[in-house]
């Protein structure tokens, strides 16, 4: 979560639905977190109705206000520019067309120090390339 929130593009909330058993000693310590973490949107934190994975999941996008959400889980690693590269293809989408976007998996973080992420993981298919650089040269 600390990743999440220290995005060049925080996020506008933070809603967490959880199915451990000790699910309010973690809801305790996340509150306590974000509080150290200085975010200042609203953080919801919720036991989840049902175990497993869909069925927590489906509750937080219920639960959030959001117009696009970032589906994290506690091993969810992001590089600190990741959002801010996401809401860019949501904003350039003046049409309505991009229904998802997904960040690709990376072994190595980019080289610091040299301003922009570069472009990283393995390249799109050709016919999928095209629509996105057509997309962001808008």
């Amino acid at each position: 979560m600390e990743l999440a929130v220290k995005q060049t593009r925080p996020p506008k909330e933070i809603v967490i639905v959880d199915s451990s058993d000790d699910w309010s000693t973690t809801r305790d310590l996340v509150l306590s977190l974000v509080e150290k973490l200085g975010f200042g949107g609203p953080t919801v934190f919720h036991k989840a109705l049902t175990r497993g994975q869909t069925a927590p999941r489906h509750q937080a996008i219920d639960l959030s206000t959001a117009g696009v959400l970032f589906l994290v889980d506690d091993d969810t690693l992001m590089f600190r520019d990741c959002a801010r590269r996401v809401m860019e293809v949501y904003e350039k989408d003046v049409e309505g067309k991009v229904v998802g976007v997904s960040p690709q998996e990376a072994v190595e973080p980019p080289p610091t120090g040299s301003g922009e992420t570069p472009e990283i993981g393995r390249p799109l298919e050709k016919s999928v390339s095209r629509r996105f650089k057509d997309l962001l040269a808008r």
